[in-house]
Order: structure tokens, then sequence, then C-alpha cells
């Protein structure tokens, strides 16, 4: 906390103070609310009167909207969420958050966890602490890690300290004790086997095809059908949809098993890959003999931007080939039709077909929920299988070396798996360009 010296109170119960003890620094405001917790904020002048002044408007303002949180009480869960993901969207419009895709998906999830430990409808007063400690055991059972479980019980405190303003004075507490069993497994990557990569792709090329005899695709699954919540099928099937659906999810997955970047650097409205962001080059991967490969710029995310040179150019191909937006603005997995048509499809919607297919396929990695994200983990466990350089890898994926480690760590330590390298002296344009080749990849 910092030291304040010539401490003065304001009418409303805010105070003024500076931070240095000479009369001529700056005049600090603070002010506790009710709601909304401590309030500091620099006035930006030495002038004791104006301070004042300002000080003054500032806890008028606090103060009114306090009176107001207090007299809506019986405010629902809904409400209460549509108003924060509204308070959400102005911090980003004036540059207090960054990435506006982020907070939609945290509003996204905290509106599908709260529909089902209480119900939309309920009060937002009305929620006590019996309610939030169901959700650990909840998403454990859905195969969340603990990591998620605690990140995204702080998105959950983060609306309960904003939702105080409707009565609500609940914060769950998350510093739970870790069973043993589940401690040890801790940030061990799940992904697929080799084995278990190609069923997929062959699930997904049977995938794309019409599910009946007269070209039709009938979807007998909806939202949610892989989770808790009622299995609803849509009534009317858009066909085309559907169709161009299938086709982005094979190459979605496609792609990320040979770049290993995040869902969300490659399809967001604000971090979406475009097709300038692609180019082509040939590396020299042993005497006599070249490659194409593929450098994608990847725009930012959770680790900022970085370029990542991968072996996925004949999928990008063909990716150009079938969809109709080709132009260099334009987004690599776009919708080709309906309501987002040209925009990056929903991660949703690509997850919820992703799930179809491992379901059809009978794939369950670790005895888990497969997920878009354990292609990543594949590109890792692959890179690493083959004596893939570490620091390299971890310069692709946007990660520390110390996290690929910790979480991979089980691959050079089980002894069913051997550590070799494909070219122990790789030409200096191959290590310098990033890309590091599978045994499939280099094969004539």
């Amino acid at each position: 906390m910092p030291e304040e010296y010539n401490a003065t109170q304001v009418a409303g119960g805010g105070r003024l103070y500076q931070r240095k003890p000479a009369a001529d620094s700056v005049w600090q405001f603070y002010l506790w609310v009710e709601g909304e917790g401590k309030v500091r904020r620099s006035t930006k002048t030495r002038d004791l009167r104006e301070a004042t002044k300002i000080a003054e408007r500032w806890t008028l303002e606090a103060r009114h909207a306090q009176a107001q949180g207090f007299q809506v009480i019986s405010t629902s869960v809904g409400v209460a969420l549509e108003k924060y993901a509204e308070k959400q969207e102005l911090r980003v419009a004036t540059n207090q958050l960054r990435s506006a895709e982020n907070i939609r998906y945290k509003y996204r999830f905290l509106r599908r966890l709260y529909e089902r430990i209480v119900g939309l409808d309920k009060p937002v007063s009305t929620l006590t602490q019996r309610d939030y400690d169901r959700v650990p055991s909840m998403r454990l059972e859905d195969g969340a890690a603990w990591e998620t479980i605690r990140q995204e019980l702080s998105n959950i405190r983060a609306f309960c300290r904003f939702a105080r303003q409707f009565g609500n004075v609940v914060i769950p507490e998350w510093d739970f004790k870790i069973p043993q069993h589940i401690q040890k497994a801790l940030g061990r990557a799940v992904t697929f086997t080799v084995d278990e990569q190609k069923r997929l792709s062959e699930a997904l090329d049977r995938y794309v095809l019409p599910d009946t005899g007269d070209g039709r695709y009938v979807r007998e699954w909806g939202i949610n059908a892989y989770g808790k919540g009622q299995v609803k099928a849509p009534k009317n099937l858009d066909q085309n949809l559907e169709k161009t659906r299938r086709e982005l999810t094979r190459f979605f997955f496609q792609i990320h098993c040979l770049c290993g970047a995040r869902p969300g650097e490659m399809s967001s409205d604000e971090f979406g890959l475009r097709w300038k962001d692609i180019t082509t080059k040939f590396v020299s991967v042993a005497p006599g003999k070249s490659r194409m490969i593929s450098v994608i710029g990847i725009r930012g995310g959770k680790t900022g931007p970085r370029n990542v040179a991968c072996t996925a150019g004949w999928w990008f191909n063909e990716l150009h080939k079938w969809s109709a937006y080709k132009s260099p603005e334009d987004y690599v997995f776009a919708d080709q039709c309906g309501l987002r048509a040209g925009k990056p499809v929903y991660l949703d919607a690509v997850r919820n077909h992703f799930q179809e297919v491992c379901r059809r396929a009978t794939v369950r990695p670790g005895g888990k929920k497969p997920d878009l994200y354990m292609a990543r983990s594949f590109y890792i466990t692959r890179r690493l299988e083959v004596g893939g350089n570490i620091n390299t890898i971890a310069t692709n994926v946007g990660n520390s070396p110390l996290e690929i480690v910790r979480r991979y760590a089980f691959i050079v330590q089980t002894s069913d798996v051997v550590i070799k390298t494909i070219y122990p002296e790789a030409p200096e344009e191959t290590r310098r360009s990033g890309v590091i080749f599978l045994p499939e990849d280099v094969s004539d």
C-alpha cells in the first residue's frame, strides 16, 4: 500500500493524500465503495482546492452508482451477465483491455456455466458459496485440467466483484487441496497417438461426405451434445452450411497438427489468419534434397505475434482451391455461407464437429474428452519424439522452453518412446527457418 502524506478528508467519505512529503506533489484520491472496492485515482493537480473539487465530484458519482446498484438486488444472473459483458466491451473500446475476442469467449463460458449450476433466471443476490463449490467437481467431470479450472474460477471471481452492485457478496474460494493422484498427473499434456491421428484423418475424410444416399447431411447432435446439457439437433439443417463447416473442420484439424498454433490464433475476428499472412519457400533438408515449407505470420493472441515455419503447405493450397474467399485480405478459415460468410468460423462450431468425428472414430485420448487444443499438443509431442530442438518448438508454439519441459517431460521419460534425430547435421538454412521435419515429410 502506498504511503500517504498530508491526508485530507473529502465530503462523502473519500480522502486526498500525497505520495511524497513535499507539499508540491500531485494529490491522489482514495475512496472505498461497497460493491466496487477501492477506488484510487490521480487528480493530476498540485492545487488542493482544485483537487478537492475533483474528489467531491468523483465521490458523488461513485455514491450515485452505488445507490443505483443496491436498488436492483433482484436482478437475475442473466441480466447481470449482460451488464458485465457491456462493461467489458466498454473497457475494450477505451483501451483498458486488449483482446475483445478473449472477453467474448469468457462471457460465453460464464453464461454456459451459470446456466448449468443455478440457471440464468435466479436472482444474483441469492447465490451462495455452496453454488460455487460445485464448479470444480463439475469441471473435472467434463475433463478440464486444474490450471484451466483455476483460470475459470478467477473469471467467476471477476464477475462476482462486478455483481456486488446487485447485492451479491459471494466471492468464491479456489485454494483447493488437490488430491495426490491428480497432483501427480497435473500439467501432463494429453494428445492423440499417431494411430489415433491417422484414424481421425480417415474419419474426417468420411465425415465430409453426405450421410444419406440422396446426398443430404444429417445431424443427430447439437449444442451441448457432449456436455451435461440436453442434446438438441437443429430442426432445419442448412445443408450448405453443414457441408462447408465439415470441410473447415477437416482443414482446421490437419493444419493445426502441422503448425501447433492455438485455435484462437487462427480463427478469430481480431487475430484470425489471413491469406496474406502465409508465405512459402523451399529449404534444404539434405544434400540434393529440398522441401517446401510455409511460414505463417500469427498476428497475436495469448503470447503476441510470431512467425511459425511448418509443413502445412499442401493443406493450405487445397483449402485455397476450395474456399470462396481467396483474396489476400480474406480470412483463411472463413465461413463460406450463412450469417458469418467471409468471417472467421466460430471455434465452438468447429469444436462440436470435431468432437462428433472423434465419437464416430471412437477416439478418446487418455480417456478424456477430445478437444481442438490436442492438435497443438500432437504437434509438440511428435517434434519432441524425433529429437526437435526444444527452444525451436517453444518459439513456434509461443511457449517458454520451461513450460514445454514441464508439460512434455514424460515423453523423454517413458521407455517406449525413442528420441532420435533425423538429420544430425541439418543444413544451417533449415535450422534458421525453424521448421522441424518428421520422417514422413522427408521420405522419398
